[in-house]
């Protein structure tokens, strides 16, 4: 029963954690299912600490899809680096395409994954299966403890 439980926080912290691009994040950490990044194998959890400010001309960097609608997270090759303040700066990708630092998550090298957890969480995380594997389960186990308390207060009578 504890797992379970441990189970449940922990699945909806990380639905609660969603930022405004869709991947859930823990303070600097991002956290996510692969399905569009061909650096890392499809499915799996993808963990990175956000890092903009070490970067340079040739990294691999991860950053927010804008563009289209194709994944939460895309992938590129820094060209160049444009520094327009202290805080901001303006990168061109290998694509052609320019990326403010706001958007950048960090370099690819920072970026760790487990393999098919990211397929879990996908199906978990989904309202289907958080539906199925978290608030059903979790209203039958409550019923149930309140008919054993009903039983119990029947019994002191």
């Amino acid at each position: 029963m504890c797992l379970y439980l441990l189970f449940v926080i922990i699945l909806t912290l990380y639905l609660f954690m969603y930022n405004r691009f869709g991947v859930s994040s823990l303070g600097e950490n991002i956290v996510f299912s692969n399905e569009y990044l061909d650096s890392f194998s499809k499915g799996s959890l993808i963990i990175i600490k956000r890092d903009s400010k070490n970067i340079k001309v040739g990294d691999q960097i991860l950053y927010y899809n804008f563009y289209n609608m194709r994944g939460n997270i895309n992938e590129g090759k820094i060209k160049n680096i444009e520094i327009v303040n202290k805080e901001e700066k303006t990168i061109e990708l290998e694509n052609g395409r320019f990326l403010s630092s706001s958007y950048l998550i960090g370099k690819e090298e920072n970026a760790f994954g487990i393999p098919l957890i990211g397929y879990v969480i996908k199906v978990l995380s989904s309202t289907l299966g958080y539906l199925s594997f978290v608030i059903f389960p979790t209203t039958v186990v409550f019923f149930y403890q309140l008919n054993n308390l009903f039983k119990k207060l029947k019994f002191l009578r």
